[in-house]
């Protein structure tokens, strides 16, 4: 087998469509020249076209190339423009721990390459990829399988030479950076979000304790219309629809809907919140005497809950059920939650058992080319920051155009053309699919009148489908039984989960103690290695204490939680660890300085969730405290 035959073998179980392409690619070798210094060049586009290399020192030229580049450990290396593959092979030598990418358009150049040096195990292992956009292969599906090293780590570029006259690799380069800051941001968004949400968890168990799950409420409104509220401007148009048929349907107004709802007078049954900032707290504040229950997700930051007028009903996490397993009972889970607040109200009414269930307001589009109806927070804010030089059309227009590929065509529930933006049409397509999963058992009509046409729901004006459907009196008293039922159980509840946390604060000193003895272990390890010795023990050792860290495995796991760039960076180096090429020592060595290193971030993250659970503590004790001289 040749070297490019081998090279694409390797090649095509990652990139099969690049594989083919190169495979078709015109052979250039017989235009080679060969160096003085062992290598080999070629020139471009004929004799009008630049060297690839030098035409006297290839090799030496691709040293000089890559002679100042340090990477850090994981850091991967971008490469523009593969040459004839020289740097790319010094780097993947000098730096077995570090991914490399390839900006490279050129096939027959890329054909030449492979032709020249095996580049086989390092393709296999998913060391080596050539970041090429083609026909059924999007440049961002190559690059996913990296994105966590590069959008942790950033990465170190080296340039050829020959690329800096021709344009196609600068945009290539350009479109790549702009990729690593979007998924940079993303990823570390997400990781910010995680460490919120486990400090709300925490923050949320007096809570979560004392209210009453919501399996208690599965088809306690079976077969009664309930109509799911939300804040798109067509909403404007149905406010005294809603206002004649009080007492005849289940209302459930989402967040950012429930204060301009109640402000018309029109009695809303319940509402629901999902976000884990602080900044949700604003759709709750002077609503009325008698608010309505509040079904939230237990992510949702404290500041809301705790300042919530109304009764609560909170669904269960899975961080709960790892803390608490069998201590607590489950207060049970929600069915496909989707993404945003208005999913999750969708959720609520199908375990309610409501039937037909009917959608006002929940436009997924630029309706009379605004986002909201106007009176509710989020469209106030904006008419704050109004003048006459960035009046309130310009602003939302601005929103709508701003963003690269942001906007997108779509058809109104008349048949009309409508604009709608790639987050409003991923949230109709996740209600097109909660559709799908309920056809048959549930109506689902869109009498949103103005907003985005809905696969899987009857198009039907508010009125028209209120006068079909809600054609009597709705009885609630059982639903509003179970939301004021106050058990007489709640203060041994609260008690019980005070212990659990506090268990778990005795469980994360002993933590302390697990971690303290694997440093020393793998320091003795390492002192071994470097006397070249082979300190199997080690291995062992690190075995015995991780079962140690999973008595409490629940524990263990919200800990590694605040520390997921240090999970990543672990999870990558196995690759590394499992490179058959690599003798036993090196692997030993990188084995105890991985180990090590996270030992440091579990540290760190253990010092935070210290914290965190303290704070919960003293919640849940002051809680329990006025609960029991309640009880008294």
């Amino acid at each position: 087998m040749s070297l490019l035959e081998r090279n694409l073998a390797a090649l095509r179980q990652n990139q099969k469509l690049l594989a083919d392409a190169i495979a078709a690619a015109t052979d250039i070798s017989p235009f080679v020249e060969r160096s003085p210094d062992g290598g080999s060049t070629v020139r471009l586009g004929g004799n009008a076209g630049p060297w690839v290399q030098s035409r006297r020192a290839p090799k030496q030229e691709s040293e000089r190339l890559f002679r100042d580049l340090k990477l850090k450990t994981l850091q991967p290396c971008i490469v523009v423009g593969c040459g004839m593959g020289y740097a790319i092979e010094s780097v993947l030598a000098k730096y077995p721990e570090s991914k490399v990418v390839v900006l490279e358009y050129n096939m027959p150049l890329l054909r030449l390459m492979f032709s020249t040096i095996d580049f086989s195990k390092s393709l296999a292992a998913r060391r080596l990829v050539i970041a090429v956009e083609l026909k059924g292969q999007p440049l961002k599906d190559v690059l996913e399988f990296y994105a966590d090293e590069i959008a942790l780590f950033d990465f170190e570029s080296l340039f050829h030479g020959y690329t800096g006259t021709i344009k196609e690799y600068a945009e290539m380069f350009a479109d790549l950076a702009q990729w690593v800051r979007m998924k940079s941001l993303s990823l570390r968004t997400m990781m910010h979000g995680n460490k919120q949400s486990i400090m709300n968890l925490l923050d949320n168990v007096p809570h979560y304790l004392s209210t009453p799950g919501i399996e208690e409420f599965r088809d306690v409104l079976k077969d009664v219309p309930g109509v799911l509220v939300g804040a798109g401007p067509s909403l404007e148009r149905n406010m005294s629809v809603l206002k004649d048929f009080d007492g005849k349907v289940y209302i459930h107004a989402v967040s950012s809907a429930l204060k301009r709802v109640a402000k018309e007078g029109i009695r809303v049954s319940s509402t629901n919140v999902v976000d884990y900032s602080h900044l949700s707290e604003r759709y709750f504040t002077a609503v009325g005497d008698n608010p309505p229950p509040l079904w939230a997700e237990p992510r949702t930051n404290p500041r809301v809950l705790d300042a919530y007028g109304g009764p609560l009903v909170i669904s269960d996490d899975t961080v709960y059920r790892r803390l608490f397993k069998d201590s607590v009972a489950t207060h049970g889970f929600l069915d496909d939650t989707g993404n945003n607040v208005a999913h999750y109200g969708l959720s609520i009414l199908r375990l309610l058992g409501c039937n037909p269930i009917i959608f006002c307001g929940l436009d997924q589009a630029f309706s009379f080319h605004i986002t909201h109806i106007p009176g509710t927070v989020i469209h106030d804010e904006w008419a704050a920051s109004s003048h006459r030089f960035m009046p309130l059309e310009t602003q939302e227009l601005s929103f709508l155009c701003g963003g690269r590929d942001q906007s997108q065509q779509h058809t109104d529930v008349y048949g009309n053309p409508i604009y709608t933006d790639n987050l409003m049409e991923s949230s109709a397509i996740s209600f097109e699919n909660m559709f799908a999963r309920d056809s048959g058992e549930v109506t689902f009509i869109n009498a949103t009148e103005g907003g985005r046409s809905l696969r899987g729901a009857t198009p039907m004006p508010l009125r028209e489908a209120l006068d079909q459907y809600a054609t009597k009196p709705v009885d609630l008293s059982k639903y509003l039984e179970r939301v004021n039922a106050h058990s007489s159980h709640r203060a041994g509840t609260l008690e019980q989960g005070l212990n659990v946390l506090r268990k778990a604060r005795a469980f994360g000193d002993r933590m302390k103690d697990i971690f303290r003895e694997g440093k020393r272990t793998l320091n003795k390890a390492e002192k071994a290695l470097i006397k070249r010795d082979l300190p199997y023990s080690a291995e062992n050792m690190l075995d015995q204490l991780n079962a140690k860290l999973n008595e409490w495995r629940g524990v263990y796991e919200m800990v590694l939680d605040f520390c997921p760039a240090d999970v990543v960076t672990r999870q990558k180096m196995e690759s590394v660890l499992s490179d058959e090429s690599i003798p036993e020592l090196e692997r030993l060595r990188i084995l105890a300085r991985r180990e090590r290193s996270f030992i440091l971030a579990l540290e760190r993250a253990l010092d935070i969730w210290h914290g965190v659970l303290e704070r919960g503590i003293e919640r849940l004790e002051a809680r329990a405290g006025e609960e029991a001289k309640q009880t008294v």
